[in-house]
C-alpha cells in the first residue's frame, strides 16, 4: 500500500512509494538519509551525537541542526579509527554502489549553495606522477562571487582503487591544518594500512589536494625571496614568554599581517575554509560522483562540517576523525572570537602540558626502556627547565638550546617519546656538576 511522509519515524523513508525501515545498528545521519553503519565497529567505540553549527557567516551557508531537516551527524571515535572507516564506507549500505535515495538527494533537499552551483565544473587531465599515483589541477574561480572571471588552479593527486571492478568512487581526504600540503601528505600516507585499508584503496579512489593559498595551488606568498622570509622568522620572539613579552609577539605577528596583505592580499580576500569547500564541491563534480564520499581529520573535521552545511543533499558518507569544536573553532563561544585567541580557547597549551606530564609519568613506569627514567623524571626536568631559562644547554654534538628551543622540542606525541627521551637524557647529562635548587 502507497505510504505517505505524514507520519515517519526517525530512520524510516519512503521509497517508490514504499515504506523503508532503517537497518538496525548505528547509524551515520546527514540531513534526511540514514546509512546504516556496520556492526563490525567494535563495542568499545564510544559514539558521539553532536550538531553542526553554522560554518561562516553570509551567503551561501546554513546549518543543518535542528528541525528543517531532522540534522544531526552522528560520527563515531575509536582507538581503531580504521574499523569505522570501514563501517561507514565500505558498510553504509552502498557497497555496490551509490542508493537511488542518495543519488536523489538533491530532490530531497532543496538547498544549494549558488555560489558554488553557478561556478563550471572543472575539467581534470589526469598523468602519471610517479609511484602509481596519477596527478592533474582544477580550476576554480578565484571569486566566487565573480565564478567567470580570474580563475586559479588546484594541484589534485590521486591513487587509483585497486580493483576498478568493485569500485564504489572517490574517498576525498583533507589530512587537517590549515596550510598543509594534501598532496604531499597522500603521497606520503596513501599506503599507511591502518588509515587506509587494502579493502578500502581496492574500492575507492583515494584523492586529496592542496587548498587555495596553500604549496602548489595559488600560493600566498608574503615575502620577495626566501631569504628574507627565513630572516624574518628567525626574528620571531621566542616562545613561551611570560606576560610582560606577549606585546613582542603581538607586534611581530601584526608585521607578519601586513606584509601579506601587502604582497598577497589579493588572494587572502579568497582564502577561507568556506570557499575551500567550494572548492571541494567542484572537484566532486568534476570526477563525476553523484554525492560525496570524504575523511577529514583534525581541521578537516571542520572543512567536512562546513561542506555539509553548504550541501546537505550531497554527502552520501563523511567521516569526522578527531572532530574540532566547529562554532569555537570558527566564532568563539560567548565574546571568545573576539578577545581570546583560537589556541587559548580551545586550551592547546593545557593539552601540551598534559600530553608531556603524561610522557613524563609513561617513561617513569617504562624503567630502563626510556632512557630518562633513571631518577625522578619529574625533578629532571624541573632542574632542566629552570636551568635552561638562564643560559642555553647543550647536547653531546655541541649544539646550543635556549630555552624556547627546549619546548617546541618536547611537545611530546607518543610516535618520538624515544627521541625525545633521548634527548632530554643528553641535557642532563651535560650540566655542569653543581648542586642545583629550581625556584619555588
Amino acid at each position: 500500500m502507497p505510504h505517505s511522509r505524514g507520519h515517519l519515524t526517525p530512520g524510516q523513508r519512503v521509497q517508490d512509494g514504499q515504506l523503508v525501515e532503517p537497518r538496525r545498528g548505528r547509524h551515520f545521519r546527514l540531513g534526511h538519509d540514514y546509512s546504516s553503519v556496520s556492526r563490525q565497529v567494535k563495542s568499545s567505540t564510544r559514539s558521539l551525537t553532536q550538531p553542526i553549527q553554522p560554518a561562516e557567516s553570509g551567503s551561501g551557508t546554513r546549518t543543518i541542526s535542528g528541525t528543517e531537516q531532522g540534522g544531526t551527524v552522528y560520527w563515531s571515535r575509536s582507538d581503531r579509527g580504521l574499523a569505522v572507516l570501514l563501517a561507514i564506507l565500505v558498510c553504509a549500505g552502498a557497497v555496490s554502489g551509490t542508493s537511488p535515495v542518495i543519488a536523489d538527494t538533491a530532490l530531497a533537499d532543496p538547498y544549494i549553495d549558488h555560489l558554488a552551483e553557478a561556478a563550471d565544473t572543472p575539467t581534470l587531465s589526469w598523468a602519471d606522477c610517479g609511484d602509481g599515483f596519477l596527478c592533474a589541477t582544477a580550476a576554480v574561480p578565484l571569486n566566487y562571487h565573480r565564478p567567470s572571471d580570474e580563475q586559479i588552479d588546484l594541484a589534485v593527486i590521486k591513487l587509483p582503487a585497486t580493483d576498478p571492478g568493485q569500485r564504489i568512487g572517490t574517498l576525498f581526504v583533507n589530512f587537517g591544518g590549515p596550510g598543509q600540503s594534501g598532496v604531499n601528505r597522500l603521497r606520503d600516507r596513501a599506503r599507511w594500512p591502518w588509515l587506509f585499508s587494502d579493502e578500502l584503496r581496492s574500492r575507492f579512489d583515494l584523492v586529496s589536494w592542496d587548498p587555495r593559498g596553500v604549496a602548489r595551488s595559488a600560493t600566498v606568498n608574503c615575502f620577495p625571496s626566501l631569504a628574507k622570509e627565513s630572516r624574518f622568522f628567525a626574528s620571531a620572539p621566542g616562545l613561551p614568554v611570560d606576560a610582560q613579552r606577549e606585546h613582542d609577539i603581538f607586534a611581530w605577528s601584526k608585521d607578519y599581517g601586513e606584509r601579506c596583505e601587502q604582497r598577497a592580499g589579493h588572494l587572502l580576500e579568497h582564502v577561507s575554509s568556506a570557499n575551500t569547500a567550494r572548492d571541494l564541491e567542484l572537484l566532486r563534480r568534476a570526477v563525476g560522483d553523484p554525492a560525496l564520499t570524504y575523511h577529514g581529520i583534525s581541521y578537516g573535521t571542520q572543512l567536512g562540517a562546513i561542506y555539509a552545511n553548504l550541501f546537505p543533499g550531497r554527502v552520501r558518507a563523511m567521516v569526522l576523525d578527531g572532530s574540532v569544536d566547529f562554532d569555537g573553532n570558527v566564532n568563539g563561544h560567548d565574546s571568545q572570537g573576539a578577545m581570546v585567541p583560537l589556541d587559548t580557547r580551545q586550551e592547546v597549551a593545557s593539552a601540551l602540558a598534559a600530553t608531556f606530564e603524561q610522557f613524563l609519568t609513561d617513561c617513569s613506569a617504562a624503567g630502563p626502556r626510556c632512557a630518562f627514567s633513571p631518577g625522578d623524571p619529574q625533578a629532571k626536568w624541573a632542574v632542566l627547565a629552570a636551568r635552561s631559562r638562564g643560559a642555553p644547554l647543550t647536547t653531546v654534538d655541541g649544539r646550543r638550546w635556549t630555552y624556547p628551543e627546549i619546548i617546541s622540542d618536547t611537545l611530546a606525541r607518543p610516535t618520538s617519546y624515544p627521541q625525545l627521551a633521548e634527548l632530554l637524557q643528553q641535557f642532563t647529562t651535560q650540566l655542569p656538576r653543581r648542586p642545583f635548587r629550581p625556584a619555588l
